[in-house]
């Protein structure tokens, strides 16, 4: 959906070039329903923990950037950015998967337990929510995950 934004959303488009209004006629049924998607999508990446860098690479994305093309505009080599997205990506999700968990849980139509949600890092001892970005996954964990936090694991040199 990011990478095809541009493509898809051309209210996105004309908004981010200046113009303040978009045609009507020019908004079908189908792009009503990809713009709350796209608004959605828009509130994840604001509520999700990233970077000045990755939002940058995320916009340029969503104009329809390739990773070859971002090379000369970031910086970066295009193999670091895709390796950049891919955790973006991957972030987004996991935010996405906690935002859902939430809803459910505060409207009532799921109990989740504190345990599953968050999780005591066996060393520092802070309640971390559970996702990629903060412990690491382990197949062989009650909750798919190692008992330590990656800012432990990496102090301690094994990461």
């Amino acid at each position: 959906m990011i990478e095809f934004r541009a493509q898809l959303d051309k209210s996105y488009v004309a908004r981010n070039l200046g113009n303040t209004f978009v045609d009507s006629d020019l908004i079908g049924t189908f792009e009503e329903s990809v713009i709350c998607t796209y608004v959605d999508l828009d509130q994840l990446i604001e509520t999700t923990k990233l970077t000045i860098n990755e939002r940058l690479i995320l916009r340029y994305l969503m104009f329809g950037y390739k990773y070859c093309d971002l090379q000369d505009v970031i910086g970066y080599p295009a193999n670091r950015i895709k390796t950049m997205a891919k955790r973006m990506y991957r972030d987004l999700y996991d935010e996405y998967k906690y935002q859902k968990e939430e809803f459910l849980h505060i409207n009532g139509f799921v109990k989740i337990k504190d345990e599953e949600r968050f999780k005591q890092c066996g060393i520092c001892g802070k309640w971390l929510k559970i996702c990629n970005k903060n412990f690491t996954p382990n197949e062989d964990g009650k909750d798919g995950y190692y008992s330590i936090c990656k800012k432990c694991k990496r102090d301690s040199g094994k990461i």
